[in-house]
């Protein structure tokens, strides 16, 4: 498959055996449709090698990925089929459709919402936010300082962040396990 113009499969590799029964598609495709084949793609080098046992193809990609499938007891089209197959991947594993994955950034979009980060769960809504800023005016650390003094607003901000560190640990710990699947290379 090409990749912004550029194919993705470099080197084709055929082996297959001259008396083996599980061979004997590969050897008419290899009699009669390889050259078209080859025509047809000139920028994949493609190689046969006559060695005893199952036929198989080898595919080499550009970006280094390599595939192998066996073609035994294949007749002509399955054989073309399958090399096709290696002609139309990209040479490289890709994530299925319903698979989630982040990239981990650290800057917030237009809607204020964190952007592509694993906690799915813990974001934040408008009216929250509204809500926080008011205390937050509400309760000026000058107001609090002179009110409870300095240990007592120490004191404020400890269990402030244990109860936030337990907020964010129940909302991790009530995330299903597949919201929270990262892909796996």
């Amino acid at each position: 498959m090409a990749l912004r113009g550029v194919w993705q499969l470099r080197e084709l590799a055929i082996r297959y055996s001259l008396e083996g029964g599980s061979s004997r598609g590969v050897r008419a495709f290899v009699e009669d449709g390889l050259v078209e084949f080859a025509k047809k793609n000139p920028q994949i080098a493609i190689t046969t090698k006559l060695e005893p046992g199952h036929p198989n193809v080898h595919g080499k990609y550009l970006t280094g990925y390599e595939k192998n499938l066996s073609l035994k007891n294949m007749d002509k089209g399955d054989v073309a089929k399958r090399i096709q197959l290696l002609r139309n991947t990209l040479g490289r594993k890709t994530r299925k459709h319903n698979e989630m994955w982040y990239v981990e950034r650290d800057f917030v979009s237009v809607t204020g919402f964190p952007v592509n980060t694993k906690e799915v769960g813990l974001r934040e809504l408008p009216a929250d936010v509204e809500r926080r800023e008011e205390v937050t005016a509400k309760y000026e650390m000058s107001k609090m300082v002179d009110e409870i003094g300095i240990a007592g607003v120490a004191k404020v901000l400890t269990k402030l962040k244990e109860r936030q560190a337990a907020a964010k640990q129940a909302a991790l710990d009530r995330l299903q396990k597949k919201e929270r699947v990262l892909p796996t290379e």
